[in-house]
């Protein structure tokens, strides 16, 4: 039957659902012809109570045939392929291991619908030894992948892991390089924050810019990006400062640099300044063509302030600031940058921070997509020194932050009524400033009109809107379910044997003549002291004398001596019962069905 029904090819999983109660028959033929097999009665009195290999394995391998057939049937259907449900189990765990309830952010899944919890809900509880703004870092964006941001994989990041270990082994991290050139001006004034994490996703540290726990972060992590915890509690040193702190601490350090702290600041800094400028400009082929319509090929941005005034021109042309805009349709196999910008529907933190780190990254500075909580200065002013504050899912936030040379990752407000305070990027700088008004005006915009000419002539050929992805088939995920209930499936099957042997063991008892149910009774006490049961002395050697009695001699055995015999049974049973943990019972009763 089974070779038949491998020759039928269903259409569709309704199809395939049809073909499974004719495998369920052929699994009940299996059972019944093992079944049948029977008992060997001639087994000496040692085995007359085991179970033979055969006897009962069919129902889990039944069971393990119908799952593995239905599987192989809906994967052949499906379009089924492992990176889908590697991707959906590793979400699974990680939402069972991290969250309490809905996240407040996407961590980097920028297509996928995600339910947002109610904005009052507590994500974190802090207390600020003296309070201000503070962008509070999880989630990292280091790679764009067209249709989100994800850490860089491992294989890349192993590449770099001599430089990483020996980065981290002198307290050197990307979220430390502030603290570090702290350090080597000799700066020494430290606020804390003590955070403790509620229904916010608890894989990340959340830590503030300039944190100074370098101790916190294990040396033997490869990478910049993945400081995780187990842990929903920690107390933070950090440097506090806003952007236009740390461009003063810049200037500082490059007028002395020839001294030998900072001098060894620098070496580290420009070990780690070539791995960002390596992996952080990273586009992809979509993305960075959409751009290149984006700016002008004729006026190209050189210093920070000229990024950042083409990067705020671009954002004002093709972005409107709407926390609730419809998600962009992105085509399959197409590029989520390039659907939010042609289609214009604006968005919220996350669709402003992707779009501000990947222009970043054309425009030649090293750029990183970032989701955290921001307490505001509004909220700060509202903070006692030590008191417990609340952040709630309102505060989930999601940023750019680009690096600089010389003091590391900043923060990149640039989401519309957010920037203007506190560590919002400084409007100028000494090295950026350029007042020469006659220059400003010969400018040509940093940003092309030729996106909008692009616009208008991909409408025109695409009246409708643009084909979304696909949704996963349903026999996708049919195969799922089917993949991740097969171990409960496997389980329940061999509980359900065990009952199934103990109830054979009961009625073989039942049925039998009195002088083979005594025997039957012993051999069951026997196969329980041998798990550990341990009756008394007396007990054990009346209960041999009977089962001698009516094994070897032509004496009556009645009733009566039945019944001593279940009575000692029972006895070794408790007896076993008090010995045994909770495991061991467990295995013993619904794997084993020894009682």
């Amino acid at each position: 039957q089974f070779k038949l029904l491998s020759l039928h090819r269903p259409h569709d999983a309704a199809e395939n659902l049809l073909v499974l109660p004719h495998l369920f028959l052929a699994a009940e033929d299996a059972v019944c012809v093992l079944l049948h097999a029977g008992l060997d009665d001639r087994r000496d009195n040692a085995d007359r109570f085991r179970v033979r290999r055969d006897d009962f394995v069919a129902l889990p391998l039944a069971v393990l045939t119908v799952c593995t057939c239905a599987v192989c049937m809906l994967g052949a259907r499906a379009s089924f392929s492992a990176q889908p449900l590697r991707t959906c189990i590793t979400e699974m765990i990680h939402a069972i291991r991290f969250h309490e309830g809905d996240p407040a952010l996407p961590e980097g899944k920028l297509t996928a619908e995600i339910p947002s919890p109610a904005p009052d809900t507590p994500a974190l509880t802090v207390a600020f030894s003296k309070p201000e703004k503070t962008y509070l870092r999880g989630f990292i964006g280091e790679e764009y992948t067209g249709s989100g941001w994800r850490t860089l994989p491992g294989e890349e990041i192993a590449q770099a892991k001599d430089l990483f270990y020996t980065l981290h082994k002198n307290g050197f991290t990307g979220a430390t390089i502030l603290a570090e050139a702290n350090r080597a001006a000799g700066n020494t004034e430290t606020e804390t924050v003590d955070i403790t994490v509620m229904n916010a996703c608890a894989r990340y540290l959340y830590l503030p810019y300039g944190a100074a726990d370098g101790e916190l972060l294990d040396p033997m992590v490869i990478g910049d990006a993945k400081f995780h915890t187990t842990e929903k509690n920690h107390v933070y040193a950090y440097y506090p400062g806003a952007t236009a702190d740390w461009f003063s601490l810049l200037s500082d350090i490059a007028m002395r640099q020839e001294e030998a702290g900072i001098a060894a600041y620098l070496s580290r800094e420009s070990a780690y300044r070539l791995y960002a400028k390596e992996h952080y400009l990273q586009l992809t082929e979509k993305a960075e063509t959409t751009l290149s319509h984006v700016f002008s090929g004729n006026v190209k941005p050189d210093s920070f302030a000229e990024i950042k005034t083409a990067l705020f021109e671009a954002l004002d042309a093709y972005m409107q600031y709407n926390e609730n805009a419809p998600a962009p349709q992105v085509p399959a196999g197409g590029d989520y940058l390039t659907a939010l910008l042609e289609q214009q529907t604006g968005g919220g933190s996350v669709q402003y921070a992707t779009a501000a780190a990947l222009m970043l990254r054309y425009l030649g500075l090293p750029a990183r997509y970032v989701e955290g909580y921001l307490i505001s200065a509004e909220d700060a002013a509202t903070i006692k020194p030590g008191e417990a504050y609340t952040v709630t899912a309102a505060q989930a936030h999601a940023w750019a932050e680009y690096y600089i040379d010389g003091v590391g990752w900043l923060p990149l407000e640039v989401t519309p009524g957010v920037s203007g305070d506190g560590n919002a990027p400084a409007e100028s700088t000494e090295d950026d400033t350029d007042n020469d008004s006659e220059k400003e005006t010969e400018r040509e915009s940093y940003v092309s009109e030729e996106l909008q000419q692009y616009i208008e002539e991909y409408r025109q050929q695409n009246v409708t809107s643009p084909e979304p992805v696909q949704p996963e088939k349903s026999g996708s995920r049919i195969l799922l379910w089917l993949l991740l209930l097969l171990p409960l499936l496997l389980l329940a099957a061999w509980v359900l044997r065990a009952r199934l042997l103990l109830r054979k063991k009961q009625n073989k008892i039942k049925n039998a003549p009195d002088r083979e149910a005594v025997l039957l009774e012993y051999a069951w006490a026997e196969a329980l002291i041998s798990k550990g049961a341990e009756p008394t002395a007396q007990a054990a050697e009346a209960a041999k004398q009977l089962n001698e009695e009516a094994f070897f001699s032509d004496h009556p055995i009645g009733d009566s001596h039945r019944r001593r015999m279940r009575a000692y049974r029972q006895a070794v049973l408790q007896t076993g019962i008090s010995r045994w943990k909770l495991p061991k019972q467990l295995y013993l009763r619904f794997i084993k069905g020894l009682y």
